[in-house]
């Protein structure tokens, strides 16, 4: 854990994007067998795109905090890494974005 985090709104908002994005990706593995087994198409479409557009907005979120907090690219990496792996930003949240004062409460 880098001790150099410092409580940002930004940082805040992406805490709550990583959350949001790994929900996504839950909430798209439901879906998946409901588009491909019972042929319900709507269900996919509407959280795949809400998985998407919370995909970009992570990477985009990634690079601003990596940016504010003056992180390796390095850092980044793992972050955008962590949006490619499932349920891989819950872990991000939890080790990467709390800063110790969030820790110890």
């Amino acid at each position: 854990m880098d001790s150099t985090i410092r409580e940002t709104k930004t940082l805040k908002n992406f805490r709550w994007i990583a959350i949001a994005e790994g929900i996504s990706y839950i909430a798209f593995f439901i879906t998946m067998p409901l588009k491909y087994m019972m042929e319900i198409t709507m269900p996919n479409k509407i959280v795949g795109m809400a998985h998407g557009l919370l995909f970009v907005i992570y990477v985009v979120f990634a690079y601003l905090v990596t940016e504010e907090q003056k992180w390796t690219m390095k850092r980044f990496a793992i972050l955008f890494i962590a949006s490619l792996v499932p349920f891989a930003t819950f872990y991000i949240e939890k080790k990467y974005l709390r800063t110790k004062t969030l820790e110890h409460k």
